[in-house]
């Protein structure tokens, strides 16, 4: 299974590449968001194919005044074999939200085994 520190360089990559360093553009962000979700989860289904991943990513303008996005997620799996992780990319202009859930898919063996994260 992938580590945290694998999938948050590989993020840190992709979305720096992509956005670091571009000035908010809501057309043009549409467009980064989903090709950055794009790549992450090409690199990761390269590295680690025996597991399936499912990324969302929310992606919005840094701005001086009152701004704000809530996030939320709820897992009910094998906490042994699958995981989630919760990241905050930060751009020059943009910040990026990402979940990242990594699912074993082979059968589950044992249904004590499933967990119930919020």
């Amino acid at each position: 299974m992938p580590t945290r520190e694998e999938i948050v360089a590989v993020i840190q990559e992709v979305y720096h590449r992509a956005a670091a360093t571009k000035p908010y553009s809501f057309e043009e962000s549409t467009q980064i968001n989903k090709k950055c979700v794009e790549d992450v989860t090409a690199i990761l289904v390269e590295k680690n194919p025996n597991y399936k991943y499912i990324i969302t990513s929310a992606m919005f303008r840094l701005s001086g005044g009152d701004s704000g996005l809530g996030v939320s997620t709820v897992t009910y799996w094998e906490a042994g074999r699958d995981q989630t992780i919760t990241y905050r990319w930060e751009g020059r202009e943009m910040t990026a939200i990402l979940n990242v859930f990594i699912v074993n898919h082979q059968a589950v063996d044992d249904q004590r085994n499933l967990q119930h994260y919020a």
